[in-house]
């Protein structure tokens, strides 16, 4: 026996686990709350002593294929185009190959897949343990974003275009989110709101094998020592900021936030008061429009796209948060940021906000998941209030409810003994 290979057998001894997670499209190319939560998780499971591959897919040549830090090996398949949805058939053929292949020489514990269409899992190595990390049901987003477009009920080539797309893909993406979750021997959910979905809209899967987890806090989102000083340099010239860090899409509840907004204004209860948003989307010209048509652009100010080494410093610097979710909140990532950086949060009842939101401002949750009026009320309740909201540590709050070691265990006391046990 060589030094590399004996190096290599001390290290294996020191493993509890061998994991390869699956992400559609992962860092840099893509952001959002799924992808945060797997590199947190990800990172968290290294410091268990768990050995973590990421497997995932890109568009861009200049990403590499093999990618090593903090302790994580990222695989980059490359794919021409698409975006692995239910019709990339012949992508998903491609990443179980590589799969396959890494598992081959890797021999991993498990397998955690995050999202339906990347890995056909009935092809992969026999007793490889298969979690499924599922942040929506997908399916659901289709029949909303339907439901959108009929209620507006204004045809459009965009629209028409969307009610043709829908009725053709509706039934595949449907049945291959379905096998995929039917074929996990574990399923993992952020709430109690998600797993209600997987038994409404995937009936036949067995509940027992879906358990109720949580996402855990950033240890970087902290409170600032001097908000005064962080919202000098960042320009915000008002007693009171208001924040949400949104995609511009129709289920975020932007909408209705400036119709709250404007409800609020025409009751002068805006005085030293503005609402910042972060983030991009297809809403933008539309958001614009409405901050113009409602004559509130003194009030609101959409930010855009904001990097990361930015992002936390607008949390820290403002003062709320606003959680005006429609539909569709498997959990709000943002909303344990906000907590964190030591913000209360006003939020709408919309799917898991009263589970997450609700743990620790029960009084600022809506009774409506879409009515602007209450979400005004709301917001005028914690202006009302804020300086008492100003004497609560949120973030050592949160840090103790959405803890990520706590996570970990619980997540894997659900595994087979042979593989906690490593």
């Amino acid at each position: 026996m060589d030094v590399i290979e004996w190096a290599f057998l001390v290290t294996v001894q020191f493993i509890d686990m061998k994991w390869i997670i699956v992400v559609s499209r992962y860092l840099p190319e893509n952001v959002g709350g799924n992808i945060v939560y797997v590199r947190m998780f990800a990172e968290e499971l290294v410091k268990c002593g768990d050995s973590v591959h990421i497997v995932t897919t890109t568009r861009k040549k200049e990403l590499p294929s093999l990618e090593t830090g903090n302790g994580i090996t990222i695989h980059r398949v490359y794919v021409a185009r698409g975006n692995m949805g239910p019709l990339w058939f012949k992508y998903s053929k491609r990443v179980t190959q590589y799969i396959k292949d890494l598992d081959a020489f890797e021999k991993f514990d498990c397998v955690n897949l995050h999202g339906p269409f990347t890995v056909n899992t009935r092809a992969l190595r026999k007793g490889l343990f298969v979690l499924y990390t599922l942040h929506a049901v997908v399916s659901y987003e289709y029949v909303f974003r339907l439901k959108k477009i009929l209620i507006a009920n204004k045809i459009s080539v965009k629209s028409g275009t969307e009610l043709l797309k829908a009725i053709i893909l509706f039934p595949l993406h449907c049945i291959r989110e379905w096998l995929c979750v039917r074929r996990a021997n574990l399923v993992v959910v952020m709430s109690h709101y998600v797993k209600g979905t997987v038994k409404r809209y995937l009936p036949g899967v067995c509940l027992d094998r879906v358990i109720v987890s949580k996402i855990g806090v950033p240890s970087h989102f902290v409170p600032t020592s001097n908000k005064k000083q962080l919202k000098r340099e960042l320009n915000l010239n008002h007693e009171t900021c208001l924040l949400t860090v949104r995609r511009l899409e129709d289920r975020m509840g932007l909408e209705n936030l400036l119709a709250a907004i404007h409800l609020l204004s025409q009751d002068n209860l805006l005085g030293g008061v503005k609402l910042y948003i972060i983030g991009k989307g297809s809403l933008r010209e539309k958001l614009e429009r409405l901050i113009k048509g409602c004559n509130i652009e003194k009030y609101v100010e959409l930010l855009g796209f904001v990097e990361d080494t930015d992002l936390l410093r607008w949390y820290q610097a403002c003062d709320v948060f606003v959680m005006p979710t429609e539909e569709l909140e498997g959990f709000g990532i943002s909303t344990i940021e906000a907590f964190a950086a030591g913000m209360p949060v006003v939020a709408t009842s919309a799917g898991a906000n009263p589970e997450v939101a609700g743990k620790l401002c029960p009084e600022l949750i809506t009774q409506s998941r879409n009515d602007p009026s209450e979400l005004a009320e709301k917001i005028e309740y914690y202006l009302q209030k804020k300086v008492d909201y100003m004497s609560i540590d949120y973030s050592s709050m949160a840090k103790e409810e959405f803890n990520w070691e706590d996570i970990i265990k619980d997540i894997k006391s659900h595994l087979p003994d042979y593989l906690a046990a490593g």
